[in-house]
């Protein structure tokens, strides 16, 4: 498994409800979403009841999940692991008794069972998410997110290892802005042609050792210290060796050439933490201070004449939160 390196952001992010109510002989299910998500929500939902074992009644519950707002697809910010976490969580705050709170203290603790074999509650907690939502066959980063926020790591682990994935979290400063960058065009990269790029990677990675030392010696300790010019230096750096693995499937350490302008165009603008998000076609910018956050969109906009789009966020501490509504029951 590759494992990797991400951190969750405020913005874009997913917003759902679940509605249980009633009582039927048979299962009764709505899906309220838009075109192409009901087939991504459905097996999560069913997978959920079948697990159901502890809770009867959930076989005989109507229940209306209403997708409220929800990012662009294969975009690279990670909208698929989401809309997959924030079901499956939502599944099992209807299962589980007694009641959750609203909002729930710790999704790490909602989402563990009592841990055994020397496994803790995070890691359970993980394998537990995993398994419900369908999401971490190559990387757990959006998992760990979903459930924790900051800076995850994940070292990944071989097809032989048994032993569970080493997941290190770290608290991020939350005042440096990141910009997101979409030019809106290319072709929209998951399924199949993603699975086709993996084939075609660098194994075992060449610049494991060198992206590893980044993360320890460089990137981790220069968000806890915040010392941002150490982090920017080392995030580049992480990024382009990541791209490497894959050129002889890009033809470059990026998915294209626009991209590959993008990014030359923001670092001519003195921006130094600068690379592409997952697959592409966004573009992240993270800079230090809100000033530069704007002289930088503005002088993108006029260098590249294009129909961008441009959001301004920032990184967040935050675990996802999940809330009973106060007038249900």
């Amino acid at each position: 498994m590759c494992g990797g390196l991400g951190v969750a952001i405020d913005e874009p992010h997913t917003i759902a409800e679940l509605l249980v109510s009633g009582s039927t002989e048979s299962q009764a299910i709505e899906i309220d979403c838009s075109q192409g998500l009901h087939s991504a929500i459905e097996p999560i939902i069913q997978r959920s009841i079948q697990d159901a074992s502890s809770n009867d009644s959930i076989r005989r519950s109507r229940l209306r999940l209403r997708m409220v707002n929800h990012p662009k697809r294969h975009n690279g910010v990670g909208s698929g692991t989401q809309l997959a976490c924030a079901v499956a969580s939502l599944m099992r705050a209807a299962i589980i008794q007694p009641k959750p709170p609203a909002p729930l203290a710790s999704l790490t603790d909602f989402w563990s069972e009592a841990a055994a074999g020397g496994i803790d509650n995070s890691s359970q907690s993980l394998v537990n998410l995993a398994k419900a939502s369908g999401r971490g066959l190559r990387s757990y980063v959006g998992l760990a997110a979903h459930l924790e926020g900051g800076l995850i790591v994940d070292h990944g682990q071989s097809s032989a290892d048994q032993q569970p994935r080493t997941i290190e979290r770290f608290e991020v400063p939350e005042d440096w802005p990141v910009l997101l960058i979409d030019p809106q065009e290319g072709e929209l990269i998951s399924g199949t042609r993603e699975t086709s790029i993996f084939e075609k990677c660098a194994r075992p990675n060449p610049n494991r050792r060198r992206m590893q030392e980044l993360i320890d010696k460089e990137i981790a300790p220069s968000v806890q210290n915040r010392e941002f010019k150490r982090f920017a230096s080392g995030l580049f750096e992480y990024g382009c060796l990541g791209g490497q693995i894959f050129e002889a499937a890009q033809g470059g350490i990026y998915r294209d050439q626009r991209v590959s302008r993008l990014v030359s165009c923001l670092r001519s603008l003195g921006a130094v933490a600068v690379g592409q998000t997952s697959w592409g076609p966004t573009v992240f910018c993270i800079v230090e201070h809100e000033d530069m956050a704007k002289e930088l969109s503005n002088e993108l906009v006029k260098r590249e004449n294009s129909n961008l789009e441009i959001r301004t966020t920032r990184m967040t501490n935050q675990p996802a939160l999940l809330a009973r509504n106060p007038n249900s029951h």
